[in-house]
């Protein structure tokens, strides 16, 4: 799969991921929202780790950071849950 492919794919992922996090919210499903945050937790840190930077609205804050559309690679795409680089 070619680098701009698997960028687009694991946005995809964080979409549907954070779709249905919303919906188990929603619901009360608080299995389902444990679930969904452990999936997006998982693809933000694989993001981080390919300096894939997402959109704003992609976005989640987790227990470690929030990842944003920054510049991309140099760090400035990571805050913490406090809002600190």
């Amino acid at each position: 799969m070619e680098t701009s492919e698997f960028a687009a794919d694991l946005r995809r992922r964080v979409r549907e991921a954070r779709l249905a996090l919303d919906v188990a919210s929603a619901e009360g499903d608080f299995y389902a929202v444990d679930i969904r945050t452990g999936e997006l937790d998982s693809l933000l840190r694989i993001a981080m780790e390919h300096n894939i930077t997402l959109n704003p609205n992609e976005a989640l804050v987790t227990g470690e950071a929030l990842v944003t559309g920054g510049s991309g690679g140099s760090g400035d795409d990571v805050v913490g849950p406090g809002g600190e680089r």
